[in-house]
């Protein structure tokens, strides 16, 4: 019953990584001294706001502070989510094991420490 923490781990990492690369495009974006699709702007000849690269570096700070909320959203809801799984896999084994002693069959958690003795002497 891994299906659902291991599809969390991904989760998590993807947004990790979608995180981590979100704030690299907006920083580069914000630090570059090169403006992006130059001659677009040098042609639109708006009228209005500041020069474009003074925009263009606004624009990446807007992306790297922005981001962050949402994905301290998304990552507070993803570990809900996994704490839910975890205690529902808990609760599951919990069951398992209750009905295994109570019909007095040997549960993995005897098997387990019996295993644990044998190589302790076999390995002194």
């Amino acid at each position: 019953m891994l299906a659902a923490p291991v599809t969390l781990a991904l989760q998590a990492s993807l947004l990790s990584a979608a995180t981590t690369l979100h704030a690299i495009l907006g920083l580069a974006i914000q630090q570059s001294s090169t403006l992006i699709a130059a001659d677009w702007y040098q042609a639109l000849a708006r009228p209005w706001g500041g020069p474009p690269l003074q925009d263009q570096r606004l624009g990446g700070a807007i992306a790297w502070s922005f981001g962050k909320p949402p994905s301290a959203a998304v990552a507070v809801a993803l570990l809900a989510q996994w704490w839910r799984a975890d205690q529902r896999e808990a609760r599951r084994v919990d069951r398992e094991l209750d009905r295994a002693q109570a019909a007095g069959v040997d549960n993995a958690l005897a098997a387990y420490n019996r295993q644990l003795a044998a190589w302790a002497q076999r390995d002194p």
